[in-house]
């Protein structure tokens, strides 16, 4: 950052562990809540039957594609467009709130 123009006091860097897709592809009723989704099965079995989320792995392995065939089958509006989709998500699952640098 600092090599663009950035000062040292202007930005910090975080790091996700696991990776985000990893935390938000969870086999979890919030995920599934906030993508609009209501199958009968959970959200990971039903991509699992999609072939979308193999059952040995931690997260589907095109979190995007998993994402696009979700919403086409969901009632949710696209979460890309709202704001709030990743703050409501990580408050709902983790409590963390961030806080804004000044």
């Amino acid at each position: 950052m600092e090599l663009v123009g950035w000062e040292k006091d202007r930005f910090v860097v975080i790091v996700i562990d696991p990776e985000l897709e990893a935390w938000m592809w969870q086999d979890n009723p919030h995920i599934a809540k906030a993508f609009g989704f209501n199958k009968s099965s959970s959200l990971r079995d039903w991509l699992c039957s999609q072939g979308l989320w193999p059952l040995d792995s931690p997260k589907p392995p095109d979190p995007k594609l998993a994402f696009e065939k979700t919403l086409k089958v969901s009632q949710a509006k696209i979460p890309c467009l709202q704001k709030n989709l990743f703050f409501s998500l990580t408050a709902q699952e983790s409590k963390i709130y961030l806080g804004r640098l000044v």
